[in-house]
């Protein structure tokens, strides 16, 4: 495989951190859990009293964690590899304005390898349960995977991962397992059509009602509580709910078989989603679906970037860690908690603090990078510490902003200083691009998995598609390394946006 940047420190902005020590008892297992554009703010509220409230007070808890894209392939992809966008390609456009509702975006490197294969290496069993089209549309993201299933609905992913779970208790030559589960229901539920969230509104009681409203965005609710954009957040926030309870089945199911206390249980959001927060800026800036300030995909600010990243380790307690971290810092912290060594090539994350540990003493901020618009011309955000520029092409437009005095984005700072700082550190980002594996165009599909992501708002204009020479995913990969299952439920329909 092609090395990758070997001055990793450079690119993190300190020293990378050593790895954890070993932890006193093994650690077998991984589930890794994606739950599909949820915002920090959200997944953290301090209003929810749910049961898995009580099971976050025993998390490590990463309350300052960024996404590396507004969107789920790049996002899922770093997550999976341990790379940035620019490095892995996932997800990425030929054209300089991206629109994923008529263009195709690259698809994962075959050469890029993922953390399914680092684990199939280890005899882990591996398999994984989703509900996102992009995962059984050959972009990359099931790479590794020996088993991909595809479920539509909170229930019938947990329902599938528990029989996977049985399954793997009794294999002999494959102690260790590694399930991933991926969960759509604050992608899906506010984007239904009018009469479809009038019937969930009026199935939720006047209590919970009540509490959603207190979790309301104020510029979706702010002004009209019966408007469209009020009930939109709304449901929304209820689908967070819904995730939440979904997390805590996930743990439930391990607990009833006695898993706990060998496995590491990890969550995380690929992205947030934008309620209007900066309606005012993305008028400025041209977006091919003409929909200002609503979704995901089009934006590098904080709503879309910080997401929520949590860790239930056996051999630690609850911790809440306030330092900048990455969706990049994921394949390198499993593994050094599974007691596994690093890849051979160089990753630019580092391995997260568990339990009571201190972060590696270092006086220089962190340094991220996110990047990949799918809605219009690239961006690249750079955090500093609580410093962040977001940089526009083409006309390389920099904003910047002090995320300590202003969290919402909405005073740029005007500071020549700043832009010396991070138009250094924006091409240093770029420079990456030198060192990033090559990558086709996107895969041809076949039509049910088209129309399954047009149903949730991608690819609105893209024709019919051939059938590819094999589009029979319930049929074992020739090359004897996976078994796909797609099975197409009704239980949850996805609503067009």
């Amino acid at each position: 495989m092609l090395t990758l940047l070997a001055t990793a420190q450079f690119m993190t902005g300190c020293e990378p951190s050593t790895p954890p020590s070993p932890p006193p008892s093994t650690v077998d297992n991984l589930v890794l859990i994606c739950i599909d554009t949820v915002g920090a703010d959200n997944f953290f509220n301090p209003n929810i009293d749910d049961p898995l409230a009580l099971r976050l007070g025993s998390a490590q808890k990463y309350l300052n964690a960024n996404s590396v894209a507004p969107w789920t392939i790049p996002a899922v992809a770093s997550t999976l590899t341990g790379l940035y966008p620019v490095q892995h390609n996932a997800g990425q456009f030929e054209s300089p304005v991206a629109n994923l509702d008529v263009d195709l975006p690259r698809a994962l490197s075959d050469s890029a390898q993922t953390l399914a294969e680092m684990l199939n290496e280890q005899q882990f069993r591996t398999g994984a349960v989703s509900a996102h089209p992009w995962f059984t549309a050959g972009f990359g993201l099931e790479q590794g995977f020996k088993q991909l299933h595809a479920r539509k609905g909170s229930k019938k992913i947990t329902t599938k991962f528990k029989q996977w779970l049985d399954e793997s208790l009794k294999q002999k030559n494959q102690k260790r397992f590694f399930g991933y589960l991926h969960f759509m229901e604050a992608h899906d539920w506010h984007l239904r059509k009018k009469p479809e969230r009038d019937a969930r509104m009026a199935e939720i009681d006047p209590a919970l009602r009540i509490e959603l409203l207190k979790e309301a965005n104020d510029e979706a609710c702010g002004a009209d509580e019966s408007s469209d954009h009020c009930q939109r957040n709304l449901i929304y926030n209820l689908a967070v709910r819904e995730l939440r309870d979904a997390i805590n089945t996930v743990l439930e199911g391990l607990e009833e078989r006695d898993l706990l206390k060998n496995t590491l249980v990890v969550v995380y959001s690929d992205h947030g989603e934008e309620f209007w927060e900066h309606k005012a800026q993305h008028e400025l800036r041209d977006d091919p679906r003409k929909v200002r300030g609503f979704g995901h995909g089009h934006s590098m600010f904080e709503e879309l970037l910080h997401v929520p990243l949590v860790a239930w380790h056996p051999n630690f307690g609850g911790a809440d860690h306030e330092q900048l971290v990455s969706l990049v810092d994921v394949t390198p912290s499993v593994l050094a908690w599974l007691g596994l060594e690093q890849p051979g090539h160089a990753l630019p994350g580092m391995a997260l603090p568990a339990g009571a540990q201190k972060p590696v003493a270092n006086n220089e901020p962190r340094i991220l990078f996110a990047s990949g618009i799918a809605y219009g011309s690239n961006a690249i955000a750079v955090r500093e510490g609580q410093l962040k520029s977001i940089m526009h092409y083409p006309d390389e437009n920099f904003q910047f902003f002090d995320l300590s005095r202003d969290p919402g984005e909405h005073q740029p700072l005007q500071d020549d200083s700043l832009m010396f700082n991070f138009d250094a550190l924006t091409g240093d980002y770029i420079e990456m691009k030198n060192e990033s594996l090559a990558s086709g165009s996107g895969p041809e599909m076949d039509a049910q998995t088209l129309e399954h992501l047009k149903s949730i708002g991608y690819l609105q204009g893209v024709e019919e598609q051939p059938e590819p020479e094999q589009a029979d995913k319930s049929a074992p990969d020739p090359s004897g390394q996976r078994e796909a299952e797609s099975s197409q439920t009704d239980d949850e329909e996805t609503p067009q946006s």
